[in-house]
């Protein structure tokens, strides 16, 4: 199994930037159900870090209940993973019209930069049938003081995280602009765009809305996470999106009635207090 490398260039934390890739490896399958992970040595020489950072990101995967630690033994993958709507599966269902629209509230769209490309297969497949892709996303924005993330430390401006959290709202947007283009110089659709408007809130739900009939819904969860900073962490209460656990609300409620409700209440905010990103 490839890893990715560490990011310089990524404000979190080393131990956080393990634990993500470590994550990304379990939610897509490439190490599942009761697989054995890297050992800690194995893992602090693959990034070339001390046990003790490794030990910080297995912490993170722990408290998540993605794995589960064995003494003497290792950490394994927990065989029962909660079984939430796959987002990559959600999103190709939005491709079944000739005119595709995806809404997507939150924070800053990371788990949607790392899914939508995975679903270009599915739109190769269509053979030329979406004419039209149209993306919108709703985000905090990342260049104002809001509630969340904040430094624990009231001695601590929240002004010294606003340039880490622009760059990571920078990246994930750059990752879906780039699918979004490829997705029209390639011709999977005739047409392609992505905008993006952002808000003075902070993050307290994700939605997901395709074509204004189906939503997928989760609320974040307020943990502790650090951000580095001019060479220090900063201890922060932070959203965690991967902590999210999304539903499917079509499958509990009558639809179209909390669709055309989310519909609306995304319309509410894109068309009065959204402004341009």
């Amino acid at each position: 199994m490839q890893l990715p490398d560490l990011d310089p260039d990524d404000p979190r934390t080393v131990s956080q930037q393990i634990a993500n890739a470590l994550r990304a490896a379990i939610l897509r399958g490439h190490l599942g159900p009761g697989t054995r992970l890297p050992s800690q040595n194995e893992l602090a020489g693959r990034y070339g870090v001390a046990r003790e950072t490794v030990k910080a990101a297995l912490r993170v995967l722990d408290r998540e209940q993605l794995i589960i630690s064995r003494q003497g033994s290792g950490s394994f993958v927990r065989s029962r993973l909660s079984t939430t709507p796959d987002v990559t599966e959600f999103l190709v269902g939005a491709y079944d019209r000739p005119h595709v629209k995806i809404d997507y509230a939150g924070w800053r769209g990371e788990t949607l930069s790392n899914t939508l490309p995975e679903t270009l297969h599915a739109l190769r497949k269509k053979a030329g049938s979406v004419k039209t892709l149209r993306i919108r996303l709703l985000l905090t924005d990342p260049h104002l003081a809001t509630g969340l993330p904040v430094p624990i430390d009231p001695d601590v401006e929240p002004s010294a995280i606003q340039p880490g959290l622009v760059k990571l709202t920078e990246r994930a947007v750059s990752r879906i602009r780039q699918t979004v283009e490829e997705i029209r110089t390639t011709g999977l659709a005739q047409e392609a765009q992505v905008r993006v408007r952002t808000l003075r809130l902070g993050p307290i739900i994700k939605l997901y809305t395709i074509n204004d009939e189906r939503s997928l819904i989760g609320f974040y969860p307020t943990t502790e996470h650090a951000m580095a900073v001019e060479g220090r962490d900063i201890a922060l209460h932070h959203p965690s999106g991967w902590e999210a656990t999304s539903f499917d609300v079509n499958e509990h409620a009558q639809q179209p009635s909390f669709a055309s409700q989310a519909h609306a209440w995304f319309e509410s905010l894109w068309t009065t207090i959204g402004r341009d990103y």
